[in-house]
This record gives structure tokens, sequence and C-alpha cells, in this order.
């Protein structure tokens, strides 16, 4: 195929064809001679060839691409000018199109699996960028391009499902992209619709990291089959803060949204099993007054999800207690279980933190070591949980994600507490519902009984 007023090459690199258009540029495929190997070339519209501004842009672009250096990160190889004046330079070739083209040939929602990874790499450029100073302010399926790996078969059939380790995402296109190094003052707005922040629509101080962060959280929601106003899950609360209006209460880095979108995709993930370490995740109430915070109902409704949890049982020696005769620790008649050795002495009438019901939970133990479990049928966030514990005698906590099937939430653990023992609590709610909050408390010594194994035997039935 041919173009009027196409060269046939650019320096030493020789045109086969055209790969995009823009309102600024034309991106060309071509070849290097030379090293037997395919590149991008992006060449000024001669429109704009006499716009100095446009240019310098344009040139910047090139210069800022140069400067920073990653593997999810558009290289750039070379800069020139052509006869007539038009600036052009060389960089990445990605094989696999754009992200925007693929979801136009493989219609969202998208793995779980195939989300995080992506996520993953364009928080990984992004983070090359902030920590050069750099906002790239057009973060969108457009500007994310899909390379093959080394060695790996392009054009695979089923992708995203089936091409997770084919393809390497890059960020590209830093046409408006701002750099806080030499910047001052106002910022024009500039973006894309439906993936530019609240600052970036009018002239605006406050463009910074948090600006792609939203950016991305909108382009993950896109690959989800999701749109503000986000769902009331722990996915949807991932999504809301990191796309708050505010930039100061949005999620702090592209990095920080990664695990957290990562974390609270875990139980399509890893139906089975939590994640081994910790995703940090924002909660907006948390940081206002407690006057000022969402008032929640805590009562009983009569109303239960049906839902059976079972885990299997981790490898290696068992301790003790679990080797026994054990029995079940029932919460609120029976809606709520998990295995106690048969020897424990119950108390019934244990309340769940917050609750007005006394009949909502119970608690087992013997020698120092206990269980206890209660449930609510409303769902409460874990963080809100923990705040009405009011666990004292014990050294300081540290927390971790925890996943049960469908479930998701908190585990606090607490050690030096009296007598030698360690304190775990746990939270725990149903994503895709509004209702039910489950608490179980574990205290053990010397690993006796094993949280793991506690959860292992929680039932949730009618």
């Amino acid at each position: 195929m041919t173009f009027v007023n196409a060269p046939a090459a650019i320096g030493r690199f020789r045109l086969e064809r055209r790969l995009g258009a823009g309102g600024f540029a034309t991106v060309w495929l071509a070849r290097d001679d030379e090293l037997d190997s395919l590149v991008a070339v992006k060449v000024l519209a001669d429109n704009w060839a006499g716009e100095a501004d446009i240019r310098r842009r344009f040139v910047d672009e090139a210069r800022l691409l140069r400067r920073v250096d990653s593997d999810h990160l558009v290289r750039v190889y070379d800069l020139g000018e052509l006869p007539d004046g038009r600036p052009w330079f060389v960089m990445t070739y990605a094989d696999g199109g754009t992200l925007a083209e693929r979801l136009e040939q493989h219609p969202p929602p998208w793995s779980a699996e195939t989300v995080a990874d992506l996520v993953d790499a364009v928080a990984d450029g992004l983070t090359v960028l902030h920590r050069h100073g750099i906002v790239h302010r057009d973060v969108k399926p457009r500007n994310i391009l899909l390379r093959s790996a080394p060695g790996a078969a392009q054009g695979r059939a089923g992708w995203p499902d089936g091409g997770r380790a084919a393809d390497r995402a890059l960020l590209g296109d830093l046409g408006i992209a701002k750099d806080l190094q030499w910047a001052s003052g106002l910022t024009m707005p500039a973006g894309s619709d439906g993936y530019m922040p609240p600052e970036q629509r009018t002239y605006s101080a406050d463009i910074g990291p948090a600006s792609d962060v939203y950016a991305l959280a909108m382009t993950a929601g896109r690959m989800l089959a999701l749109t503000p106003p986000w769902p009331a899950t722990p996915l949807g609360r991932v999504l809301a803060v990191a796309t708050h209006p505010d930039p100061s209460e949005r999620t702090a880095s592209a990095a920080e949204f990664a695990r957290a979108l990562r974390t609270a995709l875990t139980p399509w993930l890893h139906p089975a099993a939590a994640p081994a370490a910790p995703a940090p995740q924002r909660d907006v109430t948390s940081r206002l007054p407690a006057t000022q915070r969402p008032r929640r109902r805590w009562r009983w409704r009569g109303r239960v999800v049906a839902l059976g949890i079972a885990l299997a049982l981790a490898a290696g020696a068992r301790p003790a207690w679990a080797l026994a005769t054990t029995r079940p620790l029932s919460a609120a008649d029976d809606k709520v279980s998990v295995r106690v050795p048969r020897s424990w002495q119950g108390t019934a009438g244990l309340t769940f933190p917050g609750a007005d019901d006394a009949t909502s939970g119970s608690r087992a133990g013997g020698d120092g070591r206990t269980v206890a479990v209660a449930f609510d049928d409303s769902h409460h966030e874990p963080n809100e949980v923990y705040d009405l514990l009011g666990v004292t005698g014990c050294g300081a906590a540290t927390r971790r994600p925890v996943g049960v099937g469908p479930w998701q939430g908190q585990t606090w653990r607490f050690e030096n507490c009296a007598g030698g023992t360690t304190l775990d609590e746990v939270v725990l709610a149903n994503p895709g519902t509004t209702e039910w909050t489950v608490w179980l408390e574990v205290r053990s010594r010397d690993g006796d009984p094993d949280l793991t194994k506690v959860l292992a035997t929680l039932q949730i039935s009618p």
C-alpha cells in the first residue's frame, strides 16, 4: 500500500506501511536493514511543521521517552529531521497493536488474571515516569501498546485469556506529558474523555502522579466492564478510592493501586488462597472524624444468604487439638460455625463487635486457647469492625489480607499477649453482596490452634 507524499525511507529506516495517524503525527512501520529489525517511526504531520510550540512538544516527547527506561515504556532509539524540516523519532514497534483494539476484538469483562497482569505492567511504567518527575496525563487503552515477548508466537487466537505469556504492555504517547521538574503554575486542560481526572478538565495546579492513577483505574474498569458509580464491593472500593475527585484522597501511587486491585481480584485469581503479601488499600471514610463517618446499622434482620465454605487443610503436621474429636462452635442458630475440640467449654451469647444483638456468636476454649465466631447480616468494612474491638494487653498488630472462598477481608495478628498467647482477629465480608460480615477470633499458644486450620473449618449455611 502506498500513500501520497510518503517517503520511501526515513534515514536508514525503510518504510513498509502506516500503523496509524492522529491529529499531530503519523506512525510508520519501518525496517532497519542494518540490524534486521522492525521499528516504528513517528513523524510530525506536515500541517504542524510551522508551529513552533507543537514542534517543541513533539521533540520533547522523544526526549522524555529517551530519558526514562522501562520494559513497560516505549523506548526511543533515534531522532532526526526530514528535508522539509519535520522532526521524526524511532521507537519500539508493538506488534500486538493497542489495548483499545484488543477491547474491540474481545469485549470485556476480561479475566481477572489478564486485567491484573496488564495493570501491573502499566503501573510499572508509570512508576518509572513518576520517579523522573513526569506525569503522563493521557493513560488510556489507545496509548497502551502490546508487544509479543521474544520468541513468542504472534497473532494468537483467543487473546486475552490465552495470550498472557505472549504479550507485554508498553505505555506510549507522551505528547501531552508534564515534566514536573520544569513546569510551574497552572496546567492547561488536556486528556481524553472517560479517563481524564477532574483536575485535568480545567486550568489546575494539582496535576501529579495521582492524575495518572485515576486514568489507570478507569482503564482497569473498562477491562472489567465496570463504570462509575462503582459497585459496593471490595473491588468497587479499590476503584472508588483510586478515582476520588480530590487527588489528595486517591490511592498514593500506581504501584499501590496495582497491588490493591490484585488483592481485590484474589477470589478470582486464587479462589482457595489468600495473597502472600499485604496490599494496602485506602478507605476514604477512615480519614474523616468519627462524627462525620457514615453511620452503620448493626442489627439482625433475619435475612441469611446461603453459602457453604470449605477449604482444604494445609499440608504438614496438624496441631494436637485438630486430632482430637471435634464439635462445631456455632453462631446465631448454627448459621455460622467452626470446629473446636469437643473438650473445650463453650460460652454462648457472644456479640458481634458493635452490634446490639447478644446472640450473634459464641466462644469456646481451654488452657488459655480460645476460638470465637460471630456474624452480622450487614456488610461492614473490616477496618470499621477492627476499630470496635479495643484489643489491650498485646503488642502492636500486623495486618495482612485474607481470603476464604469468595469472601475477602483482613486479619490482624497480636503477639506477646497476656499469658504468652497470640491473638488473631479476622473480619471477612462477601464482596458480591451488601450483606454478611463474619468475625473470627483465635487466641493461640505456640501456634495451637493454627489460624489457617480454623479458617479451613468455617461453614456458613441457611
